[in-house]
Parts: structure tokens; C-alpha cells; sequence
């Protein structure tokens, strides 16, 4: 028995199983008491089913239902995809045409059965997309072409329905200027998500017309770029979403390693895992991922300096070098952002008169700044220099009484 999620599912269905609910046994014992009753009939058909063995005799249990309830009176089924309720007779008959359409003879007759039976049921959808594998692959070319045509028509706005008609067109070869403009459409329709399959079925449209440029530009460095960039914050915000919590923190530093691993110069990530080796007590880890050696090869980058100069001010750790790298920037450019950080590092490091001249250097750019723009606050620079007035003042309290 496999497992997926949700775990409250799964172990239901154990608990189920344990119990002799809806088991192979106990539905074979009551098929055998009422071999007309469809539920049961029903049931016992998508046992047969979950088995290569005995899917012949599923199909034998459906045929029965079929037969012992034509018009779909009996009762409905939960269908796992799309999330559904419909009549056992309607479902049984759609599982044996989406068999046929997938199986080793792949025949789609069955499936255009279903679909002219029922032409309302909230199924004909997924029958269609069934079809479309039967068609993209095996139909004849026509025949393919005829389908794909008529299946765009009804479902113009669904990327995944477009983008198997272009997925044909690139095997036929032809006709691409058709699959070009299908393939063009699918990133103006709106969807929750755009598989990055869809451009790589553009690239090949593209390739296949002997376009390396436009093929380069679809497909190329920048797409690799953003994908990186994309996963590496999928993992960060997995690791900081666990990290939060306090809980699985080996599964957070897995995935923070990994987008690490992606996107080795993004600052934020080596921030992330810095701050999750800190809670694990590991700070060898911490400043391995954020620490001296990587700031040294960053010494030209303003924006990496900032954060990591920003970052260790925080934490109130590693502040000799946040303090290389804060001074750093005011070389590259005085700013009195920079020189506040500095006079809050060298406040930490009880280096109170170089925190007062660099204080009071970011609180005399601040009432610059007011000047220019009315309204710019300036209450925190002055906190700054009269809270390091006060740690200076305590300082020498305490010396006098020593």
C-alpha cells in the first residue's frame, strides 16, 4: 500500500483496512450476499483495478453496474480528478474508456462514446485531455490535426490544452507557424501557474524554424537565470517557514544548503542559513555559509556589504568583521545609513568614541537631509548619539568607583 498525503487520509484508510471495511475480503462477501448492488459492485472494481493482474475483472464489474443500472440511479462516487460526484454507471463507463484510450491498443472509441452519452457530465473535460494523449502521440497525423483543432476551439483559454496541440506540432514538424501562435497565446491566458514546459515547447518551435536567436532568447541564460533564482526562493521560504516554527530543522537546512548550492552570491540565502545554524547551536556552520572567508570575496559589492554588515549589527555576532565591511562601504560611499551601522558595531564593541564620531557623522546627515526634505525623521540618529553618550558616561561611573 502507498502512502500520500494528507497523513489523516491515509491513516483513515488503515484504520478502515484493520477494521475489514471496504477491504478485498469483506467486499467479495458482500458482492457474494448481493451481486446487485452497485456500490459494492462498485467498490470491489476499483480493487480488482489497483492490480495489472486483475483489471480484466474489473472491467467484467463494470460492465455489470452498466448493465444493472443504465440510467445512473443507484448512487454517486467521489472522483479524485477533477474533484467530483457522479453516478457509478457514468463512472464506471469512463474508467473502461480511459483504459481503452491508454492501453496497449490505444483506442479512443470508447472515450468518443462516453463523450456523445454524456455531453453534460463534468467529466468531459478530463475526457478530452485523455484523448489528447491518445492524439498526441499515436493518431495519425490528420486525424491529429482535426482533434487538436476542435480541442483548442473548446477550451481557448487553457494553456495545458493549447500547449498539447503544440506539443504535436513539434512532433509532426508542421505546421509551426499554427504552434508558434498557440504558443505565443499561452503566456497572456490567465493561470495560477505557467509551467516552464511551455516556453521549452516555444524554443523548439523556434529551433525547428532554424530561429537560434529567438530559441536563445526564449530558452536560454536568462531563462536559466530566473528558474534559479525561482527554486532558490521556494527552498528559502521552505527553510525560513520551518525555521520560524522551530520544528524540522534538519529539513530547513537541507533545503537552504541546496539554494545555497543554486545561487552561491545571493546574500539573503547565506543569511538564512547563517540564522538557521545559530538556532541549531552550530555557529562554525553559520559563519562558514556567512562569515569572513565570503565577505573577503565580496569586497566590491556594496549591496553584499551592506546586508552582511547589517546582518551581524543584528545578531550582535562576528562584528569585527561587519565592521571591515561597513567601513568598506563608507569608502565606496558615505552614507549615513552606513555610518549609523558603524556607530552601532563599534557601540557593541564598547569602542565609544569611535561610535560617538560616527553617530554624531549619520546625525549631521540626517538634518542635511531634513533640510532638502521636510519631515525627514531624525529622532533615531539623535537616540543613537545620546545612547552612546550615556554607555560612555556608565563607563567611566564605573571606573571611578574601581
Amino acid at each position: 500500500m502507498g502512502y500520500s498525503p494528507p497523513a489523516e487520509v491515509y491513516f483513515e484508510r488503515i484504520q478502515k483496512s484493520l477494521a475489514g471495511v471496504d477491504t478485498y475480503k469483506s467486499l467479495s462477501v458482500l458482492y457474494a450476499k448481493d451481486p446487485k448492488n452497485i456500490e459494492v459492485i462498485f467498490k470491489l472494481a476499483r480493487k480488482y483495478d489497483q492490480k495489472f493482474s486483475t483489471a480484466a475483472k474489473a472491467d467484467e464489474l463494470y460492465r455489470q453496474i452498466v448493465a444493472l443500472d443504465p440510467e445512473g440511479k443507484a448512487g454517486l462516487t467521489d472522483v479524485d480528478y477533477p474533484k467530483v460526484r457522479v453516478p457509478y454507471t457514468e463512472y464506471a463507463e469512463f474508467i473502461m474508456a480511459r483504459k481503452a484510450a491508454m492501453g496497449l491498443s490505444s483506442a479512443p472509441d470508447l472515450m468518443w462514446a462516453f463523450l456523445r452519452k454524456y455531453p453534460q457530465s463534468q467529466l468531459v473535460k478530463t475526457g478530452y485531455s485523455w484523448l489528447s494523449t491518445y492524439y498526441g502521440y499515436y493518431a495519425p497525423k490528420d486525424q491529429a490535426q482535426k482533434f487538436f483543432e476542435d480541442y483548442v476551439a473548446n477550451y481557448p483559454d487553457d494553456p495545458w490544452v493549447l500547449d498539447s496541440y503544440v506539443r504535436r506540432i513539434i512532433k509532426d514538424k508542421e505546421p509551426l507557424d499554427r504552434g508558434l501562435e498557440l504558443a505565443g497565446k499561452i503566456p497572456s491566458l490567465p493561470s495560477e501557474y505557467v509551467d516552464p514546459y511551455f516556453l521549452r515547447s516555444r524554443a523548439e518551435l523556434y529551433w525547428l524554424k532554424d530561429d537560434k536567436a529567438k530559441t536563445e532568447e526564449i530558452f536560454g541564460k536568462q531563462f536559466l537565470k530566473d528558474q534559479k533564482s525561482e527554486i532558490s526562493y521556494l527552498l528559502s521560504s521552505y527553510a525560513g517557514f520551518w525555521n520560524d516554527r522551530d520544528t524540522n530543522l534538519d529539513q530547513a537546512v537541507e533545503a537552504i544548503e541546496l539554494a545555497v548550492k543554486v545561487q552561491p552570491d545571493t546574500p539573503y540565502l547565506r543569511q538564512t542559513a547563517a540564522t538557521i545554524y545559530a538556532k541549531l547551536n552550530r555557529p562554525d556552520k553559520a559563519l562558514e555559509m556567512f562569515g569572513p572567508d565570503y565577505i573577503q570575496k565580496n569586497l566590491d559589492k556594496s549591496d553584499t556589504l551592506y546586508a552582511y554588515a547589517w546582518y551581524w549589527n543584528q545578531q550582535g555576532k562576528n562584528l569585527e568583521s561587519a565592521l571591515d565591511a561597513v567601513r568598506k562601504l563608507i569608502e565606496y560611499q558615505p552614507q549615513l545609513t552606513y555610518f549609523d551601522i558603524q556607530a552601532q558595531i563599534l557601540l557593541k564593541l564598547k569602542n565609544y568614541d569611535e561610535a560617538l564620531k560616527s553617530a554624531e557623522r549619520a546625525l549631521a546627515l540626517a538634518r542635511e537631509s531634513a533640510k532638502r526634505r521636510p519631515g525627514f525623521a531624525i529622532k533615531s540618529y539623535e537616540a543613537r548619539v545620546q545612547e552612546i553618550k550615556t554607555a560612555m558616561a556608565k563607563e567611566k561611573g564605573e571606573d571611578i568607583k574601581k
